[in-house]
């Protein structure tokens, strides 16, 4: 089966300050994709290996996106960084692929295609070989019963823990206090009290947040996010754009960061701040500038 897929439906955002984002992201709910994912990257990597330009060109559809973090201006936007179509990138692998590998982070099952009525996985991947290392969040598009590459808009030339060394050195901490959170998101499930304690110790108790019809303290959030249900997509991201320490003393760190897919959080970017307990040391979410615009 032929498919040709317009790009302009990928439902991906691409902006300059996207790119540059951490990002950290997981399920809430298991539904089967890893399989899925995995089967296209052993299926891409025999390909890339067998250095044949058929069976290469095999792992993809017939129009792609994929961007590396290879620079051709000056980085200041998306047009500045290495575009690929599928002959080009066909071409690269031939040539290199002996050396490109992908790996994955995180999928979930997407929405259908609507020309074809396809299912896809949306999925995670680290890219090595082409350029430096980065980080892709691709479509994969399920033809015939087979994963192909469909694409990405949009590539994280940053990804992974920040160096202590970054910035003032916030970033290191609140990547961390993130990575805590999610993990805590992740393994929600395993018992109701785990999973609500583990929530609980990211949250002062002086934290609150209005989603436009209540206002939700520390134990509302923590129930609202140890029983969610997602009912349309299963995955969550959590991604930190900047953040810098608010007082000498280092107690209190003020970053700008992205709850996607964890209501009663904003899908959109505000600033957050987390505070360091007094009694176990550990920061904390202690209050937001959101404000409901409805």
């Amino acid at each position: 089966m032929k498919t040709t897929v317009l790009l302009m439906l990928l439902p991906l955002l691409a902006t300059a300050e996207m790119r540059w984002s951490l990002r950290i992201e997981g399920n809430l709910a298991y539904d089967g994709s890893e399989k899925i994912a995995q089967q296209f990257l052993d299926s891409f990597h025999r390909a890339v290996r067998s250095g044949v330009r058929e069976v290469i060109a095999a792992q993809f559809v017939d129009q792609i996106f994929f961007m590396s973090c290879e620079k051709v201006g000056n980085g200041e936007s998306i047009g500045d960084y290495k575009h690929y179509n599928r002959s080009t990138l066909v071409d690269y692998l031939v040539n290199y692929g002996s050396n490109v590998t992908m790996e994955l982070v995180n999928c979930a099952q997407g929405s259908k295609f609507d020309h074809k009525a396809l299912p896809t996985i949306s999925a995670s991947m680290i890219v090595r070989g082409i350029g430096e290392p980065f980080l892709v969040p691709a479509m994969l598009l399920i033809v015939d019963g087979k994963p192909l590459y469909w694409g990405s808009e949009v590539s994280y030339c940053k990804f992974g823990r920040p160096s202590e060394t970054v910035g003032d050195g916030s970033m290191s901490v609140v990547y961390d206090f993130l990575e805590s959170f999610g993990n805590a998101m992740k393994n929600r499930q395993k018992t109701e009290n785990f999973g609500r304690a583990k929530i609980a110790e990211h949250f002062s108790e002086k934290w609150v947040i209005n989603n436009c019809t209540s206002n939700f303290y520390k134990e509302d959030t923590v129930f609202a996010l140890s029983t969610l249900i997602p009912t349309n997509y299963i995955r969550f991201i959590l991604s930190l754009y900047e953040s810098q320490y608010v007082n000498s003393e280092k107690r209190s760190i003020a970053f700008k960061a992205q709850f996607v897919n964890l209501p009663p959080f904003d899908r959109k970017p505000w600033i957050y701040t987390i505070e360091k307990d007094m009694k176990d040391g550990k920061f904390k979410l202690a209050r937001t500038n959101y404000y409901c615009s409805n």
